[in-house]
């Protein structure tokens, strides 16, 4: 490469493809190498690397990392003013933050969804409606993980994204489990 901000721009672009491939490792090595190089880089180049890292570090487990990026990356994002950048940040912090305090994550969420609406972010709106619902799943609020879910459904089944439906429907088994409605949670189990 010919410079640092080549290295991180082109594994910031690439952390979508390594995602939808399960390719987190060979990702994770990537933009890690990119992220450690010395040099000058933008901000916002930066900050996509970072969220990259982020997002894939929490698929493949590696929560730390997740955490660690991410939290650099919020204020970054928040400061430069890039609604679609931010959406997508604050969607990340909000899956980063699910397990260690459900409340932050809905929360994150819901910063994450005004963003989006703002920007006409529909990919962030449909995986931040679903996230949100989990995140009060999470928080033992069922009666409010429903309605972002349902809308999650709706959106995510009009564009065709196989894997946030799946996770929208899976989100409605799990709040109609706990409410006792199990011929409902099966259906829905079974439609993910």
């Amino acid at each position: 490469f010919r410079s640092v901000e080549d290295a991180q721009r082109l594994a910031a672009a690439l952390y979508f493809f390594w995602y939808t491939r399960g390719l987190f490792v060979t990702g994770l090595r990537w933009l890690r190498a990119a992220l450690s190089a010395e040099g000058q880089v933008a901000p916002m180049v930066r900050l996509r690397a970072e969220v990259g890292l982020a997002q894939l570090a929490f698929i493949a487990g590696d929560y730390m990392a997740s955490f660690t990026a991410i939290e650099s990356a919020v204020p970054t994002a928040r400061l430069l003013g890039d609604d679609v950048v931010l959406a997508r940040c604050l969607a990340t912090a909000g899956y980063v933050w699910w397990f260690l305090d459900p409340g932050r994550s809905a929360a994150l969420f819901e910063e994450a969804l005004e963003a989006a609406g703002r920007s006409g972010d529909d990919w962030t709106r449909s995986t931040g409606l679903a996230g949100l619902g989990w995140a009060r799943y999470y928080a033992g609020r069922f009666g409010a993980a429903a309605g972002p879910l349902r809308e999650a459904i709706e959106l995510t089944a009009r564009s065709g994204r196989r894997q946030q439906f799946a996770m929208a429907v899976l989100g409605c088994a799990a709040v109609e489990l706990w409410l006792g409605q199990l011929a409902a949670a099966q259906a829905s189990a079974q439609q993910a």
